[in-house]
């Protein structure tokens, strides 16, 4: 790209951010009903290795019945591969009916699915007990395992009440979030392995979300509960579960709560934040220790509920509410550039009775697909291509910082596309290596100019497996891991 087409962009860039620049339209919308008529209550959603999507949630028939889960697969031209119906987990003789509540799914390195939450025990009408539990299903939607763990049967469990998010490491074991400022290990036929503390016995962390940190660690977010408010709670544990840092901040009698985090490209985090009661949300930044870098708070006017983060690939990122006005409910979808600042919104045409909790699945052809429910039934809604998205940038002026971006997909079963930054013209090597340290593949061995380059891998006689990526230059290395499913 030229300095001319450079200035182009930058000022395209300028302009959306100062003024707003068009949102995408609707390309299409589409509908998924339960087989018998059943509830579907959507929980999450996550893109699958092979572009296809899995949502996850609940169904129920009526009010007074048990509550099972599901799982929803999606292919990659947006066509129903197979629907799943799981439960009657636990054999509780006196249960009145069991909810289960599911709060995360991941895809895990064999190409099945991990799905985490809590099942609601009634025994009667008045009371109810929690248990925390995961269901490990296969690729075909076929159930593997499932693991329920009952606080009554060990004090070791006391206070660990749900399980809220998942995440798969190196050795093919999880680690949940699970209740209050727990975290647990747990291997892959899932048996719990350990139970580490995220923080003093004193402190009541309420933790929402986690996310992989790029560099082998794990962010979390959430809030610190004090009789007289709730503040934000951020921290960074490596793989074996020890704190890299950890913040906390807000005013004295706030009732702040950080609802979602991910990596940001400049090697520390954003989360999408909510007060408690209040109706604003924010973005707020964190450098690689835990400082703040920036926040920026968001008034739509009207009662909203934080629902989902996603980065773009240009560095900004794009979020989602469910507004409320009038007793209708919208779904309503911001797109910010790399420091938060608002580009365009959308926001959906007609209201529902029920609040619709998009979720956000960013395509290749850099449109989304936002999923939400509506009454019983699933809507799946395909946006036209982003207006403002900046491809490569490759201007000797720009000040690029030495990154290997998260390939993308990855898990990735074909080919995954693998971005990074150098900060000048440079000799550059970008290898795969084996876990006995082999390399598999020379990707990269070559003079490139500064800027932001992008490669696509399309492993040829090689293994499933998890791999590293190495990307060095200028006396400089940076590490991803990445799975390939082939």
């Amino acid at each position: 790209m030229n300095v001319k087409s450079l200035n182009i962009v930058f000022f395209i860039v300028f302009f959306a951010t100062a003024i707003g620049f068009a949102q995408p339209g609707i390309e299409w919308e589409r509908t998924f009903e339960h087989p018998d008529s059943g509830r579907l209550h959507i929980r999450h959603a996550i893109k699958t290795v092979d572009d296809g999507v899995l949502a996850v949630g609940s169904v129920n028939y009526s009010l007074s019945e048990q509550v099972d889960m599901f799982a929803l697969k999606l292919t990659r031209d947006f066509e129903v591969e197979w629907f799943g119906q799981y439960g009657d987990y636990v054999d509780e003789e006196n249960a009145w009916y069991i909810h289960e509540n599911i709060k995360d799914a991941i895809q895990t390195s064999d190409g099945g699915y991990l799905l985490a939450g809590q099942l609601i025990v009634y025994e009667s009408e008045d009371y109810c007990y929690f248990v925390p539990y995961l269901v490990k299903i296969d690729a075909e939607g076929e159930l593997e395992w499932h693991r329920y763990y009952l606080r009554e049967c060990d004090e070791e469990y006391w206070g660990i009440d749900a399980f809220y998010n998942v995440e798969e490491l190196e050795n093919g074991d999880y680690f949940v979030l699970a209740g209050i400022r727990n975290m647990l290990r747990i291997s892959s036929e899932g048996d719990s392995l350990t139970i580490i503390s995220l923080a003093e016995d004193d402190l009541r962390i309420v933790i929402h979300d986690s996310s992989p940190s790029g560099d082998g660690g794990f962010l979390f977010a959430g809030g610190i509960v004090y009789e007289c408010g709730t503040n934000y709670w951020f921290s960074k544990f490596d793989e074996d579960g020890q704190e890299v840092w950890f913040n906390q901040f807000g005013s004295l009698w706030g009732d702040e709560c950080a609802w979602h985090i991910i990596p940001s490209i400049h090697g520390g985090s954003v989360s999408l934040c909510q007060p408690v009661y209040d109706e604003d949300f924010a973005l707020i930044a964190l450098d690689e220790n835990g400082d703040l870098l920036w926040e920026r708070y968001y008034d739509p006017h009207w009662l909203n509920f934080a629902v989902d983060l996603k980065p773009t690939n240009d560095g900004g990122f794009i979020f989602s509410t469910a507004i409320t006005e009038n007793n209708l409910s919208y779904y309503y979808i911001i797109r910010t550039d790399e420091e938060g600042r608002e580009i365009w919104t959308l926001i959906s045409d007609e209201g529902y009775r029920v609040r619709p909790f998009p979720f956000l699945i960013p395509l290749s052809d850099r449109s989304y697909l936002i999923l939400i429910k509506t009454e019983d039934v699933i809507h799946y809604i395909k946006t036209e291509p982003d207006p403002v998205y900046v491809d490569e940038l490759d201007g000797e002026s720009q000040p690029y910082e030495f990154t290997l971006y998260s390939a993308f997909p990855n898990p990735f079963n074909r080919s995954t596309t693998i971005s990074f930054n150098i900060p000048k013209a440079d000799q550059v090597q970008l290898t795969a290596y084996d876990l006995t340290g082999r390399p598999v593949a020379a990707l990269v061995n070559n003079t490139l100019q500064a800027g932001k380059h992008t490669y696509t891998w399309e492993p040829d006689e090689i293994s499933g497996g998890l791999y590293l990526l190495r990307l060095e230059a200028g006396g400089s290395s940076f590490i991803r891991k990445i799975v390939y499913l082939p």
